[in-house]
């Protein structure tokens, strides 16, 4: 065998074990990259050749297997984050998912190989390994693309489970550190390892019951975002039946003033013609009194925040809880419905709840906001009995379940996602949550 022949041999094996797996890490990203997608090219091709050099430097000047290893997955990771500009729980998920399944065909290939060509196995980085590996790839890694583009891909769009990542790449990179275990942490070789049937198997058995998780994850993103935008639908048909109602009560009350108006008018008229001024003064002052007050129709301009607070004044009026609301929101604010309708409803609901365990004649709600400077200021506070219990992240515990309350996380990550300022204080006796959002973002996120 020629060296020519042999470094030929590493070089497609290296584009091999690198090429397709940043395509598809690449793939979920494409709208998210911090560079153009020349640039991006660029820094594909380069870090490929920086992986056939240490492909190389493993092959012809025997170094450090594990070290190599290792060190080709830290050049690998922080190129991936480089170049893709998305949340950091994300990227990393996907990088470890991916190389978890990298470390799978490596190792299979390898048992392949010792089966079918046991002379050439022992020899590494063969051309009968990379045959192999590209046939399992394309066996494997299609489906997985296909995957990662209809369902995986939708499940990382979705700022809403934002907390979440936050966190699972920790499954990924739990599987990772065994892989790594496996193949380099025991007392018998990688080679050895990798060509043992059984090994491979159970390898098999582990990363089925790895994507099992892995997609169990990608479900349960989805089911969360799915539980959100329900949430906004519900807040929505709310406050479109709210408004219904109103219109219908006051089409009713309209009805019955024109009915009654013809006898109002006939009695002034006979007053007036009698000369009974005064007296007909003070039955205009009582006619007035029983006209309909506007006030318990409008708080503010804005349509879907007034048909909101007219749903909580009400709730709040049947469990005999005080409603105050003095609020300045412009009818045409530049945040979208379901935005406003998720964050006031959560805060609102809250506020209800809290205020439900008050002695009655104590329980009050009151709601301020204040739209100046391009901001808009939401205050909300109510009263509240018993102890409040804070969690590590700064909110506090659910008084209507185990775990802590997804509202204010909700507004949280609502209030996160478009850049703004939200603040938790309380009294004794007062619970008060302000947020603070820009207005006139060029772009509001749901």
């Amino acid at each position: 065998m020629s060296g020519s022949w042999h470094i030929l041999e590493m070089i497609l094996y290296s584009l091999l074990n690198f090429t397709p797996y940043i395509a598809i890490a690449f793939y979920p990203f494409r709208n998210s990259l911090r560079f153009s997608k020349r640039i991006t090219t660029l820094l594909i091709v380069a870090a490929a050749i920086l992986q056939v050099f240490i492909g190389l430097w493993a092959g012809m000047w025997g170094g450090n297997a594990s070290m190599l290893s290792a060190l080709s997955t830290i050049m690998y990771a922080l190129f991936y984050f480089l170049a893709v500009r998305t949340d950091f729980g994300k990227a990393l998920f996907t990088l470890l998912m991916l190389s978890n399944i990298a470390n799978f065909i490596t190792a299979c290939s390898k048992c392949i190989e010792g089966i079918y060509f046991p002379t050439l196995a022992i020899q590494g980085y063969r051309w009968s390994f990379s045959l192999i590996m590209f046939l399992l790839e394309l066996l494997l890694l299609i489906p997985l693309a296909v995957y990662m583009g209809r369902t995986y891909s939708t499940a990382l769009e979705q700022d809403t489970a934002k907390p979440t990542w936050h966190f699972i790449w920790l499954i990924p990179a739990t599987f990772y550190v065994e892989w790594y275990y496996r193949l380099y942490g025991s007392s018998e070789s990688a080679l050895a390892f990798a060509m043992d049937p059984s090994n491979t198997i159970f390898l098999l058995l582990i990363n089925l019951g790895a994507l099992l998780i892995y997609h169990m994850v990608i479900c349960h993103i989805r089911v969360i975002d799915t539980n959100v935008r329900l949430s906004e639908q519900n807040h929505a048909l709310i406050t479109q039946q709210l408004q219904y109602e109103n219109l219908k009560e006051r089409i009713d009350q309209a009805r019955q003033a024109k009915h009654d108006m013809r006898h109002h008018v006939l009695l002034l008229q006979s007053l007036l013609e009698d000369q009974k001024y005064a007296e007909a003064k003070q039955y205009l002052e009582a006619y007035k009194l029983t006209m309909p007050d506007d006030r318990s129709f409008r708080f503010c301009d804005h349509y879907a925040v007034n048909a909101l607070l007219l749903y909580f004044a009400q709730q709040a009026k049947n469990q005999e809880t005080d409603f105050e609301a003095t609020v300045q929101v412009p009818e045409d604010l530049n945040i979208p419905d379901n935005v406003l309708s998720v964050l006031l409803g959560n805060l609102l609901e809250n506020a209800l709840e809290a205020s439900r365990h008050v002695e009655t004649g104590k329980r009050k709600i009151t709601i301020k906001s204040v739209c100046s400077g391009g901001m808009i200021l939401f205050k909300i506070s109510n009263t509240y009995a018993g102890t409040l219990l804070p969690n590590k992240n700064g909110l506090y515990l659910s008084t209507k379940h185990t775990g802590s309350g997804i509202g204010l996380a909700s507004v949280r990550s609502i209030v996160e996602q478009n850049q703004g300022r939200m603040e938790i204080t309380h009294t004794d006796t007062q619970f008060i949550v302000t947020v603070m959002l820009e207005q006139y973002r060029t772009k509001i996120m749901r």
